[in-house]
């Protein structure tokens, strides 16, 4: 099961229209739905939106996700239009363990799936512990992402 947490409707269809056929997928357009979903029920994988259209960015919600009990190793992908800003070691530094950057394909979106879906079972039975970034780190990235205009 994957769930999809995305605040653009347009974006919405674009990952029904691309996921639908091969995986089980709930969408939910804000952090709050997305964690009282991840509380009802337990995700194979997250892909994460990192402008949320609030204050609160994608990596605050990948942070609080992660504090779920279970989701400790539940991988999230973050899906951005910043990529090329920050670029993929910045995301993976900041814990995510994939990112895709918009405009994406629907190769692109599944082969991000399915890598992090055999790393997860490739560590399965080791202890791996995404680490928390530091509270310096956050404020920086989050004024960074809260700094640039809406997209889609």
């Amino acid at each position: 099961m994957v769930l999809i947490v995305e605040d653009n409707p347009f974006t919405h269809r674009l990952f029904q229209y691309m996921l639908d056929r091969e995986y089980h997928i709930r969408m939910v357009s804000d952090e709050e739905t997305a964690l009282i979903m991840a509380r009802r029920a337990r995700y194979d994988v997250v892909l994460m939106d990192i402008h949320l259209g609030t204050e609160r960015t994608g990596l605050d919600a990948m942070i609080t996700i992660r504090d779920i009990d279970g989701y400790e190793n539940v991988p999230v992908i973050a899906v951005t239009a910043y990529a090329e800003h920050l670029g993929r070691e910045k995301l993976l530094e900041l814990g995510f363990d994939e990112y895709v950057a918009k405009p994406f394909t629907r190769r692109t979106l599944v082969n991000a799936i399915e890598k992090t879906m055999a790393a997860r079972k490739d560590r399965s039975g080791a202890s791996h512990q995404h680490a928390r970034p530091s509270e310096t780190v956050l404020e920086f990235y989050r004024d960074y992402w809260n700094s640039w205009p809406e997209t889609t």
